[in-house]
């Protein structure tokens, strides 16, 4: 940042994202924003300029000198609404680092500062079980490869916001604009079953998107809790979306409608309606294999220059082993585990 920007004293950083949320897991990236003094709100236009000067210097450095930082894709291209940069940082010890980098404190679109949502999931997860099941959650749609905004499926905001969903309606949770209600802990209540009111849940949704065709929308809330069919010429609506989940920090802090699911296409919910289909009814008769990916696929190999002697941890093979732990630990589904612990080293995040 010193060498793009000069003076870094009119440079700050903030972080925003997963790891704010508490909900980030092994292998999950960095989200951090260039905030220059005086353009706080930097419109796209302002914030593809601030990337590309950085980009550009990160080219230079790489090649000038030995640097630890390697630039993996550049999104600065005129037609996408948030641009970033994804850089990987290696540490001495062969840990790899993914960053997403933005510019600007503000949300495009959204009219509110960035880490506003996370704040506020953060919160809803400040109860260890909730904060286990979106981990858990998260787990199971990255090894099904269904955590992927760009092809047409769910973010990870989204598979948060719909475990949160999950837990109010069982009434584990208060809703956020009845926070100082009273609490349900969760006595009695496995984490298996509240994983599969997520799975029902999806499933309920897929059908409720079906039922309301190209005439209407379904949106969901945690802040009022509320599930419902809205009209397309609702104020915020967007006719082409499939499904509306609304995130918590425009909704509560400016009263906008803003969609987590807006890359939600309808095709890829069905499929995911139909993989959560299949594992609640796997997890009811005691076949845990169903949590397994019926066709895994090698990642794809990074295009980034790496130091030698370095490797990625094998996240994949480490989430793949708490999922099956948590199915194993007792009898059929109900799983006899609810905590998941943090631990140091890359080679085992999480325990139970």
């Amino acid at each position: 940042l010193e060498w793009t920007f000069g003076d870094c004293r009119s440079i700050s950083l903030m972080c925003f994202g997963s790891r704010i949320q508490n909900t980030h897991l092994e292998g999950s990236d960095v989200d951090v924003a260039i905030v220059a003094q005086g353009q706080e709100s930097a419109d796209s236009a302002e914030q593809r300029g601030a990337l590309r000067k950085v980009e550009k210097v990160l080219r230079q450095w790489q090649t000038a000198r030995s640097c630890r930082f390697a630039l993996k894709e550049s999104r600065t291209f005129v037609s996408i609404k948030v641009p970033i940069l994804v850089l990987q940082y290696w540490a001495t010890n062969g840990y790899c680092i993914e960053l997403d980098v933005t510019a600007g404190r503000e949300d495009t679109g959204a009219s509110v500062p960035k880490g506003v949502t996370d704040s506020i999931i953060g919160e809803f997860l400040r109860d260890p079980f909730a904060a286990d099941l979106a981990r858990l959650v998260k787990i199971f749609a990255k090894l099904h490869r269904k955590n992927q905004a760009q092809s047409g499926h769910f973010n990870a905001l989204s598979w948060v916001c719909l475990s949160i969903f999950a837990l109010q309606r069982m009434q584990l949770l208060p809703v956020w604009n009845d926070w100082n209600a009273d609490r349900h802990p969760p006595e009695g209540v496995q984490l298996g079953d509240a994983f599969l009111a997520v799975l029902d849940l999806v499933v309920e949704l897929s059908e409720m998107v079906a039922e309301a065709g190209d005439s209407a929308q379904v949106k969901i809330s945690v802040a009022d809790g509320s599930i419902s069919t809205v009209g397309l010429d609702t104020e915020g609506v967007i006719q082409n979306h499939t499904l509306i989940i609304e995130e918590p920090g425009p909704a509560i802090h400016a009263a906008k409608l803003c969609n987590c699911a807006r890359s939600l296409r309808g095709v890829e919910l069905n499929l995911i309606a139909d993989l959560c289909r299949r594992t609640a009814a796997g997890l009811r008769t005691g076949d845990v294999s169903c949590l397994e990916p019926k066709d895994p696929t090698p990642p794809k190999p990074t295009t980034a220059k790496k130091p030698k002697k370095l490797k990625k941890p094998p996240s994949k093979d480490v989430a793949r082993a708490v999922l099956h732990s948590a199915a194993q630990s007792a009898a059929g589904f109900r799983w006899g585990v609810t905590r998941l612990v943090p631990r140091s080293g890359h080679d085992a995040p999480w325990r139970w």
